[in-house]
């Protein structure tokens, strides 16, 4: 020994390291190009949480629940284990929290869930669809009716 004070070796604090994994990352930034495939339990499901919420707000809340989604699939591809914060990489599982149902017909649910199909469309290059046909490959509904 030469009298020097040993130096413990220097470590981040716990709560620091918790709290940068459960950071939501784009999924991009890691690798992953998409979120779990879209079924009408997720859109039903986001769009309560919206209606909690003004609708100047809607826009800000559909990026963060689609930016988590994400961001959860992200890491159960890579580690095989839901998200600890966001999930399994659905809609839903980031769908917190949610107002009570509402009737099927009311007009703020409904323009809540065109909300966010609009949201989802816009991101549909990135998207797997259910049987791995992707969304933006579904073609034009408009002209198979």
């Amino acid at each position: 020994m030469n009298g020097a004070p040993a130096v413990a070796p220097t470590r981040p604090p716990r709560a620091a390291t918790v709290v940068a994994a459960l950071a939501p990352r784009r999924a991009r930034e890691c690798g992953c190009q998409r979120m779990r495939p879209v079924t009408p339990g997720d859109i039903m499901a986001a769009a309560r949480v919206l209606l909690l919420l003004p609708e100047e707000a809607w826009e800000k809340r559909l990026e963060a629940m689609l930016s988590q989604a994400e961001a959860a699939e992200c890491h159960r591809t890579r580690t095989g284990r839901a998200h600890p914060r966001y999930g399994n990489g659905t809609l839903m599982s980031v769908a917190t929290p949610q107002g009570a149902p509402p009737a099927m017909g009311d007009r703020r649910f409904l323009a809540a869930m065109g909300a966010l199909i609009a949201a989802v469309l816009a991101r549909s290059e990135s998207l797997e669809g259910h049987g791995r046909q992707c969304a933006a490959d579904a073609g034009n509904v408009e002209e198979r009716f």
